[in-house]
């Protein structure tokens, strides 16, 4: 029975376990047994709520459109030149020295303040302005590179001044205004009494319906230039009347005003005022009262003669020429180095430099009176034909011949140096005469130098002419000579007078007297409108007559 039982528990033992076990689980699964059933569980916290997606970055803005790039810009100062425009001012005009395409730009009425700078296209559109500082503004080329009109005036406050080389003083512009003509901003620049007369000259020759063209511009200026080079002394001669002068203030000693083309321009543009003080010491601004007269003087006729009624000629007469040279020594002595070259006198207002270029050409037309009453007419033309060689000598080869009752249709041609920086030098003549007579050749030995248009009023130059004539006949064989002839002429420049003749009435005529020694003695009247003409002569003598203009042309143009 204990076998029995012992297997029974074999069995059964296994089986109380596992159920003891599922007991076990049943009841940890009801919390223990008995009692009131367990409380739920607590319900499990709700998940959170999602984030809400983000809003979409907003689209940046594209970036502000870059500003326009300027046209042109001005400013007060000489950084375009490093403070100093007249260091890097040669010839040329030291362009974009401040190394961003600048140039400088100046006051040269004498230094100038209270002034402010304005520069404009040709059509009037301005680019900017800006006040002088230290005298000076820098200009900026941008996006336009055109011609450009600077003014120079007043700031507004009615301060604006000037320093007056004559005066010594700062004295008040009294709403003058100066304008610079810039075809092409190349170099530094400055404005002065050349300035606005090339400025004023412009609008009076080419009008101011339509803009000013750059051509127009430079031909203003160069006619300026030429006008003014020929009554200035040749070491101070212009090259551009743009271009950037030193100029003088209250501070400026002497030495100061260097021997460069900067300083130069300023010894000669100091020199305006002193001139027109010393022809009128009532002056109150003599530098501004020399270029009103400038302004009107060049307007009339492209020339510097004085050729304002008598009335207007406030500030220099027909002897500029002589005036300028004494007030550039004035000027040279006050304010610059010593090695500036000395000037010396540019010819009379009675000269005309042109005359003696290739083509040029003069028809004049005269009434001769003899001295016993006699009137005749003749016509004289006097034409440059080329430069050419004669005795060996270079030389300019003029061609005159003679029309009228007193004609003997003989052609004559002379030589003349192309140096005339001197007087005039006369090698010889050559005259062809007429119906197949033959020919005659006079040789100066030594060549003749003529220096009546270098003659101040009052003075004399005694020169002896040795000359040597040789007559040929038709086929070139010697009939006459040679022969030798010496005389000892005196010329004197009596001073200026006004002349009336068939022609009109020419005032400031040069009157010259010639005396060759042998009983002749010719006084002569050459204009100082420009063309330098022979207006009346006189000659006393075996051969006495009076000859006086009617008409004439010089280049296709009337004589005025």
């Amino acid at each position: 029975m204990n076998d029995q039982k012992s297997e029974r528990d074999t069995v059964l033992n296994p089986m109380l376990r596992i159920g003891w076990m599922a007991l076990v689980v049943s009841l940890a699964a009801c919390g223990g047994g008995g009692g009131d059933p367990a409380p739920a569980p607590p319900a499990p916290a709700p998940a959170p709520a999602p984030a809400p997606a983000p809003a979409p970055a907003p689209t940046p803005a594209p970036p502000p459109a870059p500003a326009p790039a300027p046209e042109f810009e001005i400013l007060s100062g000489g950084a375009a030149c490093g403070g100093n425009c007249a260091a890097d001012s040669g010839d040329g005009g030291g362009a974009g020295s401040g190394g961003d395409g600048g140039d400088g730009g100046g006051g040269g009425l004498g230094q100038m303040r209270k002034v402010k700078v304005t520069v404009s296209k040709p059509d009037g559109a301005v680019l900017g302005s800006a006040v002088l500082v230290n005298n000076l503004v820098s200009l900026y080329p941008r996006t336009y590179k055109g011609p450009i009109i600077l003014e120079f005036a007043d700031d507004g406050s009615g301060g604006g001044e000037y320093f007056d080389e004559a005066k010594k003083a700062w004295i008040n512009l009294a709403g003058q205004k100066l304008h610079v003509l810039v075809p092409e901003l190349t170099h530094h620049v400055s404005a002065n009494p050349l300035t606005e007369a090339a400025y004023q000259y412009a609008l009076t020759t080419f009008g101011t319906s339509t803009p000013l063209t750059a051509a127009q511009m430079t031909t203003a200026n160069n006619t300026v230039r030429a006008a003014f080079n020929a009554r200035v002394p040749a070491q101070y001669a212009i090259t551009d009347i743009t271009n950037y002068a030193e100029a003088v203030g209250d501070a400026t000693k002497a030495g100061d005003l260097p021997n460069t083309h900067a300083g130069r321009y300023g010894t000669l543009l100091a020199s305006l005022p002193r001139a027109a003080s010393e022809f009128n010491p009532a002056l109150a601004a003599p530098a501004l009262s020399f270029t009103n007269q400038l302004v009107k003087d060049v307007k009339d006729d492209g020339t510097v003669n004085a050729s304002v009624a008598s009335t207007e000629q406030t500030a220099y007469g027909p002897g500029i020429s002589q005036s300028l040279a004494t007030a550039v020594v004035s000027a040279k002595t006050d304010y610059a180095s010593p090695t500036q070259p000395t000037p010396t006198t540019a010819p009379s207002t009675c000269f005309n430099p042109a005359l003696y270029v290739v083509g040029s050409k003069q028809v004049l037309n005269y009434r001769n009176t003899n001295s016993g009453g006699s009137v005749t007419s003749e016509t004289y033309t006097t034409e440059i034909m080329r430069q050419t060689t004669f005795e060996g000598f270079p030389a300019l080869e003029l061609k005159f011949t003679s029309v009228g009752a007193g004609s003997d249709d003989a052609l004559t041609f002379s030589y003349y140096s192309p140096d005339l920086s001197n007087g005039y030098i006369a090698y010889g003549t050559n005259v062809t005469l007429g119906s197949n007579l033959g020919s005659m050749k006079i040789l100066f030995n030594p060549p003749i130098r003529n220096r009546l248009f270098l003659l101040k009023p009052g003075e004399s130059d005694t020169r002896s002419i040795s000359a040597t004539s040789t007559s040929y006949d038709a086929s070139g064989a010697i009939i006459f000579g040679p022969t030798s002839v010496s005389i000892t002429q005196i010329d004197k420049f009596i001073g200026y007078e006004d002349v009336t003749v068939p022609a009109g009435t020419f005032r400031g005529t040069c009157k010259f007297q010639t005396d060759d020694g042998q009983g002749e003695v010719m006084t002569q009247w050459f204009s100082s409108s420009g063309e330098g003409v022979q207006v009346k002569s006189t000659s006393t003598g075996s051969f006495g007559f009076t000859s006086e203009l009617i008409s004439g042309t010089f280049n296709g143009k009337p004589v005025r």
